[in-house]
């Protein structure tokens, strides 16, 4: 078999095992990253357009099991962590770009 053909085998196993409920998402992740960092992605023009698509009904899906009550409670319990984690990315950003803009 030419090399192409195993990444795609492969490819297409890793993901069918993923498919598996006694795969952790942990399991998932770690093997695709192992893949992607050794072997690369087959087919990478489809699969970018395919996890975007994918990524949105995921997380419409998420949506879809919370009530609107779980919601307002982790929206209070996230809004200070949000706020700064907002802000801190800002500040360091206009501090990097004006650290570039100097050089």
């Amino acid at each position: 078999m030419t090399g192409s053909l195993v990444k795609k085998v492969l490819f297409v196993l890793l993901l069918l095992a993923c498919a598996i409920p006694r795969v952790s998402t942990a399991d998932a992740l770690a093997a695709g990253i192992l893949f992607a960092l050794t072997l690369e992605n087959p087919w990478p023009q489809e699969m970018a357009i395919f996890s975007k698509k994918l990524l949105k009904i995921s997380v419409v899906g998420l949506g879809f099991g919370l009530s609107i009550g779980q919601v307002i409670q982790e929206g209070k319990h996230s809004i200070v962590y949000s706020a700064v984690g907002i802000a801190f990315t800002l500040t360091l950003g206009y501090l990097l770009g004006r650290a570039c803009k100097d050089r």
